[in-house]
C-alpha cells in the first residue's frame, strides 16, 4: 500500500472519528517502526472498532466490506479456490451462486488474482474488503472446517437467527451478538 493510500485511509479514519489526530500520528509512527504493519490492523489493536475500521476500508476501497465473524460459509465454496491460493492472495469464497462469487480479500486492487479467479470458476467476482487478520484467521479455520468434513464454517458472532434458518447451533464457548441498537 502506498504512502497515498495510508493517508487516504488515515483521513477517512479521522472523518469518521475512528480514532483522534494524535492517535492517527502514534500509529502511523508504529508503521514507520515496523514496516509491513497494515494501518487498519494497527488501529484494531489499538483499540478501534474492527466494524468501524471495515467501514473505513470500505469507503477507501470502494466496495463493500464484510465482516467475516458474522458469516456462515457453506465449506463447498471453499472447493473453488485451493486452499494454497487462499492463502497466498488472502481471499476467501463466502458466498457462490452459478454466475457469481463473493470474495473476501485483503487487496480489491489485485485485478489479476479477480481474473484468474473468474477464469478457472466461470463466475464473475464481486469483491469485498475484510479485515486482513480476520480474513487470515478465517481462511485457517474454514479450510480446517473442510479437511474436517464439516458443512459449514460459522463465525464467532454469526446472527442466531440465521443459524436457526439454516439448522445450525452456535458454536459452544461462543458468545451471542450483542442486541442490535
Amino acid at each position: 500500500m502506498s504512502g497515498d493510500d495510508k493517508k487516504q485511509l488515515g483521513k477517512i479514519l479521522l472523518r469518521q472519528k475512528v480514532v483522534s489526530p494524535a492517535k492517527l500520528d502514534e500509529l502511523l509512527e508504529k508503521q514507520r517502526q515496523k514496516p509491513g504493519v497494515r494501518l487498519a490492523s494497527a488501529a484494531i489493536r489499538d483499540g478501534a472498532g474492527e466494524v468501524d475500521v471495515l467501514r473505513a476500508l470500505s469507503e477507501q476501497h470502494q466496495v463493500p466490506g464484510i465482516d467475516l465473524a458474522q458469516v456462515v460459509i457453506p465449506i463447498s465454496n471453499l472447493a473453488l479456490v485451493p486452499p494454497e491460493v487462499a492463502r497466498q492472495y488472502f481471499i476467501l469464497p463466502f458466498s457462490v451462486n452459478e454466475q457469481q462469487m463473493m470474495l473476501a480479500m485483503a487487496d480489491q486492487q489485485d485485478k489479476r488474482v479477480v481474473e484468474e479467479i473468474e477464469f478457472v470458476t466461470g463466475r464473475t467476482i464481486v469483491a469485498y474488503v475484510a479485515l486482513h487478520e480476520q480474513l487470515v484467521s478465517v481462511i485457517d479455520d474454514a479450510y480446517r472446517a473442510l479437511a474436517n468434513g464439516e458443512q459449514y464454517y460459522v463465525g464467532k458472532a454469526a446472527p442466531p437467527e440465521y443459524l436457526a434458518q439454516l439448522g445450525l447451533k452456535p458454536a459452544a464457548g461462543k458468545p451471542p451478538p450483542p442486541p442490535p441498537r
